[in-house]
């Protein structure tokens, strides 16, 4: 008898160890199943047209690359016309790129937007472009000439740095609305810290 029960107890034993190893090598198997599926910046979430002659594609990062030339539309990544618009991290033009128009509302409403990148090519700027993206908090501008709308940035008012990189006819029309009081605006070849009350950045630097 003693014999017997001995006997059951290291079958129960062994099947037990079995199945937690089978469980472990399963859970190893799903965890790096997780690992060789995680998104990176190859992966193409979206893309597609957002001008006549403007594209864009989406990536497993979040990197919105806007290629072509032209113009962007108005409100083509904007939050509920966009339905990738929470995926959006950060917007870079492509090397080569020509574009020249952000429009109204182009990139406005994008939540988790975190930076800008705006390529050399861009001359203007448009009202609300970037508007209301409240993690917005760094824009770099490259242009050698852009005209910036005065409401561009209103209501992101996470933004610390509205860089001109690369300053040589910048101009604002009137005031710059909307930014944080603390917000730095450089343009080069000086600084200025941008005030609500009153502050207004006017004609070419």
């Amino acid at each position: 008898m003693k014999k017997k029960l001995l006997k059951r107890i290291i079958a129960v034993s062994l099947a037990v160890t079995m199945t937690a190893s089978m469980t472990a090598v399963t859970q190893s198997v799903g965890t790096m199943s997780l690992t060789a599926s995680a998104a990176t910046s190859w992966d193409v979430i979206d893309s597609g047209q957002c001008g006549e002659t403007a594209t864009y594609t989406l990536n497993g990062i979040g990197e919105l690359t806007i290629s072509g030339s032209g113009a962007v539309y108005e409100s083509a990544f904007a939050s509920g016309s966009y339905a990738y618009a929470d995926s959006v991290i950060s917007v870079v033009f492509a090397e080569g790129s020509t574009i020249t128009d952000l429009c109204a509302n182009s990139f406005s409403g994008l939540t988790n937007l975190q930076t800008v990148t705006i390529a050399d090519t861009v001359v203007s700027i448009a009202g609300g472009s970037f508007s209301n993206c409240g993690a917005l908090t760094s824009v770099s501008v490259a242009s050698t000439f852009v005209k910036l709308h005065p409401d561009a940035f209103s209501g992101s008012t996470a933004i610390q740095t509205l860089a001109f990189t690369a300053l040589d006819g910048t101009t604002i029309q009137g005031e710059l609305y909307g930014l944080a009081e603390t917000a730095q605006v450089i343009m080069q070849p000086f600084s200025k810290i941008y005030k609500p009350a009153g502050k207004s950045f006017t004609g070419s630097s």
